[in-house]
């Protein structure tokens, strides 16, 4: 009866098998009972661990009554402990404190590509470089609103999910952002995925009920809003987003990010990739915007929501607070001013939610509070009053925006360098 179970070299002899470890020798079924969690695995990947038909998490609580039989006790008297691998591990983290930072660089090498070769890019664009490099993610679901093409959320790499092929990832929603929004948050609530979809900024409009949900919920929904700003020009006010990153900023609990070139992109995306508990908002330029960063620290500095981006000297008679694509306006002001002998700073703002969240004194050793301000932003001026005091100056609009190339409206609401030079000698004086 024994000599069945003993393994059979290949000239078909039993034997001698020595049992090393605690698993011993194994039943016939065993590599039938292997195969079948490996395919749970391949299918439901960590939600089997509750939902496969025979769940790993809590293996051990069925096989308390099996082992309550053979020592001769009762259920309540024998506890099934994990395995020795994960007892050590639980011991390990329940006693080990490290005392250094943890450090994690996901696009460090990234950047510095990018910065050799710094070019007028739009940040619709870097967006889309971004997604290349992520694409893989196993749990990364992207889609659009039937503007794939124009917002730049589907690259070569992915493979849309079609009727009776639900291997992609990447979903056509069709023209309906509403709809898209709430299957997002369906897949967030399901768990296990981290869902984007996109469209133009103009039409965050017709998705707002289920995007303030994900606010509401903290949900882990990413929203790619390109075409920005009056800077997609042509296409009219009808496009034109005026008041609607004002509308974002005011939704509690979801950070609004605005990356002024491709290096803020690539960090925006960072940091709502990490973002655990509230969705985001990434607004992306349709137009090339100037390459703004000059050098590199080992921080992803627009986690922080604003930072000084570059300054004349260390007493600035002016800041220039800036978002997106107006960062580059403020850094030619700023050339212009120093050649007048007027010194400034350039303060890029990335996200007001999360600089709002910094320290006082953070938020003050980059707003310079000796100086005058001027934010610039091609949108609604309303909410950057709380940057620039009671005495300062906040650029932008103030009604719809007009159909004409991207250069002629901005002139035409004098969102140039040479309107913010000479609003800052006025401040000034001067």
């Amino acid at each position: 009866m024994l000599m069945n179970h003993i393994p059979k070299n290949k000239f078909d002899t039993p034997f001698i098998y020595l049992s090393g470890n605690s698993l011993g020798l194994q039943p016939h079924s065993t590599q039938k009972y292997v195969q079948e969690e490996l395919d749970a695995w391949k299918y439901l990947g960590v939600d089997g661990h509750l939902t496969s038909k025979r769940p790993w998490l809590p293996y051990h609580e069925f096989l308390t009554s099996y082992s309550a039989e053979i020592v001769g006790a009762l259920d309540k008297e024998v506890v099934v402990m994990n395995s020795l691998t994960v007892n050590l591990h639980l011991l390990m983290i329940s006693f080990y404190r490290p005392n250094g930072k943890r450090k994690k660089i996901l696009i460090e090498k990234n950047k510095n590509e990018y910065l050799k070769n710094p070019k007028p890019l739009a940040t619709r664009k870097s967006s889309e470089m971004f997604l290349e490099l992520i694409t893989s993610l196993p749990n990364l679901i992207g889609g659009s609103a039937d503007l794939a093409g124009s917002n730049n959320t589907k690259t070569k790499k992915h493979e849309v999910i079609k009727p009776g092929n639900f291997k992609g990832n990447y979903i056509h929603y069709g023209v309906r952002e509403h709809g898209m929004a709430g299957i997002m948050n369906g897949m967030a609530l399901h768990g296990g995925i981290i869902p984007y979809g996109g469209t133009f900024l103009i039409f965050s409009d017709y998705c707002k009920p289920s995007l303030r949900l994900s606010a509401l919920m903290g949900l882990k929904v990413i929203y790619v809003f390109s075409h920005d700003s009056i800077g997609l020009g042509e296409d009219g006010p009808t496009h034109q987003p005026v008041e609607h990153l004002a509308h974002l900023r005011a939704i509690p609990n979801l950070n609004v990010f605005r990356p002024a070139d491709t290096i803020e992109t690539l960090e925006c995306w960072e940091t709502a990739l990490k973002s655990s508990t509230n969705p985001s908002v990434i607004a992306l330029s349709r137009q090339k915007i100037q390459f703004v960063t000059e050098t590199l620290t080992n921080k992803n500095m627009s986690a922080l929501g604003g930072y000084e981006l570059k300054k004349t000297n260390s007493n600035p008679e002016i800041t220039l607070i800036a978002s997106g694509s107006e960062v580059e306006i403020a850094i030619d002001a700023l050339n212009k001013l120093k050649e007048t002998n007027i010194s400034s700073k350039v303060v890029s703002m990335p996200c007001q939610e999360l600089f709002d969240k910094q320290p006082k004194e953070y938020r003050e050793k980059v707003i310079e509070k000796n100086s005058k301000k001027i934010s610039i932003e091609a949108s609604s001026i309303f909410g950057w009053e709380k940057y620039v005091d009671s005495d300062g100056v906040s650029l932008g609009l103030k009604s719809f925006g007009k159909s004409a190339p991207y250069k002629a409206i901005y002139e035409n609401f004098k969102l140039t360098s040479d309107s913010v030079v000479m609003i800052a000698k006025k401040m000034l004086g001067k």
